[in-house]
């Protein structure tokens, strides 16, 4: 005779331990939750006119949908850094809302908090970005979480081995891209923009140079990316 409960609870057990999807679609997955199929905010008008007030409310509901999701699917990690750490060991970089650490020689691992934008639907949108204009270092979310009690990204990408570019460089670099000029709106000499996009924090230690059949390439690993709604 059939243990249909035995049969759920090793269901129930399945459904809890799933591989962790690398191929981006759990950042697909994540939009579609919060945002509206044309890109735009869910319910709401432009980003630039909401209250401080409005942003937190959303937030709060946005944070609580993609954590019922990911929790449904596995795929939630309560203290991401240590459960990094004791996979991987210290992590070897890290910046104002990342840690960084390595799988192996051609995969890293990072944490990333979304305490850098304004909403949840601003910082998921600048990983499509990102993955849109810098294929070769594409982030693929292969789980969210909590770290030190912030909403947190875990996301893999292509270890990239080379030297940091000068300012100089990357100035060169987004310009023969992407005709992208100097953002000076944005304090730090690190921000461009055209038509389209906003390119921030792109910072020396953000994109890498090395030379490959004797030529330059720049290799954008990490910063920040909007639409250009202006």
């Amino acid at each position: 005779m059939r243990n249909n409960e035995g049969d759920s609870r090793r269901n129930h057990q399945d459904s809890q331990h799933k591989r962790p999807r690398i191929d981006g679609e759990l950042l697909a997955d994540s939009l579609l939750r919060i945002i509206g199929g044309d890109d735009a905010p869910r319910a709401t008008s432009r980003e630039g006119i909401q209250s401080e007030e409005n942003h937190d409310d959303r937030n709060r509901k946005d944070t609580e949908t993609l954590e019922q999701f990911a929790k449904g699917e596995g795929l939630w990690i309560e203290n991401a850094d240590e459960y990094l750490q004791s996979l991987y060991g210290k992590h070897f970089a890290q910046g104002s809302e990342s840690f960084v650490y390595r799988i192996d020689k051609q995969t890293i691992i990072k944490t990333r908090s979304f305490i850098g934008y304004d909403t949840i639907a601003n910082a998921l949108n600048s990983i499509k970005i990102h993955n849109l204009l810098f294929p070769e270092t594409a982030l693929k979310i292969v789980a969210l979480g909590r770290s030190f009690d912030e909403f947190t990204a875990i996301l893999v990408q292509s270890n990239i081995e080379g030297s940091f570019a000068t300012k100089e460089e990357i100035e060169v670099f987004v310009k023969e891209r992407f005709n992208a000029v100097k953002d000076d709106s944005v304090l730090g000499g690190n921000s461009y923009k055209n038509d389209k996009y906003l390119l921030q924090d792109l910072k020396p230690k953000n994109v890498l140079v090395r030379y490959e059949n004797g030529k330059k390439r720049f290799y954008v690993v990490d910063g920040d990316f909007y639409y250009n709604n202006n």
